[in-house]
């Protein structure tokens, strides 16, 4: 699991992205090393979802309703993924109809990269 924060940059999130981003090219790095012995790579690289973790966030924040509403707006269709969409991508990938993706980074972040 990546994060789309390691396609773009977030302010106050440096340490994030950079993080993220370095999962991206470990992934590239085990596909080209082992896509020989069968295995293959591929960071999924979700925007902003409804979890446990952004759920503690906004526990967090002073002004949780304003800090849910900025999440939001960050998707293009100003709503959150789900964990069950990162699921079902989870799930095609690894599939068999799957089997062309190797040393990619899927993004499913409701268009949160696309502006």
């Amino acid at each position: 699991m990546a994060s789309v924060a390691g396609t773009i940059g977030l302010p106050a999130q440096a340490a994030y992205c950079a993080s993220k981003a370095g999962l991206l090219g470990l992934t590239r790095a085990i596909a080209a090393d082992h896509a020989k012995d069968g295995v293959r790579c591929v960071a999924i690289c979700p925007g902003t979802v409804e979890t446990d973790w952004i759920a503690n966030m906004l526990a967090a924040d002073p002004h949780p309703e304003e800090a849910l509403e900025r999440m939001k707006m960050r998707q293009l269709d100003n709503q959150l993924g789900s964990p069950s969409e990162v699921a079902a991508t989870i799930a095609f990938v690894a599939s068999a109809s799957g089997r062309f993706f190797n040393g990619a980074s899927v993004v499913i972040d409701g268009g949160m990269s696309a502006v």
